[in-house]
């Protein structure tokens, strides 16, 4: 009977870590050079919707110290990794407030930020990025 019982535990613990493995989240290098392996044509970020090459474009453009572009690479895989079901409903809540940070300052214009708000903006990306190199 012992044996049975460790079997199933350890059929479960392997099973439990091939779902994980398979629905690990993508970084924002993963969603950048695997264009092919994004679930939507357009994403809408701060209410202005990017073709798939334009938010390419935007991963690949150098923030050099803009906030709102450190938050947009974050935000964008994100809403990737939470289009392919990678993420639990919770975090719909730091991605609706991104949107919202970029619907009040949109992309380009870090430089106008007070420093409350850019702290904000920052704090914001560092949990999406956190979050984008998880394991869901």
């Amino acid at each position: 009977m012992k044996k049975i019982v460790v079997s199933l535990m350890l059929a479960a613990v392997f099973a439990s870590a091939f779902v994980v493995a398979v629905n690990a989240c993508k970084t924002p290098g993963y969603w950048k050079n695997h264009p092919d392996a994004w679930p939507v044509s357009t994403i809408t970020m701060g209410g202005v919707t990017y073709t798939k090459a334009e938010a390419i474009a935007i991963l690949m453009t150098p923030p050099r110290g803009d906030a709102t572009y450190i938050l947009a690479h974050a935000l964008i895989p994100a809403k990737l990794n939470d289009a392919m079901g990678y993420l639990p409903g919770t975090y719909a809540d730091p991605i609706s407030r991104a949107d919202t940070f970029l619907s009040a300052h949109p992309l380009g214009t870090g430089d106008t930020l007070t420093a409350g708000e850019r702290a904000f903006c920052i704090e914001l990306a560092l949990w999406l990025d956190n979050l984008n190199n998880k394991e869901a």
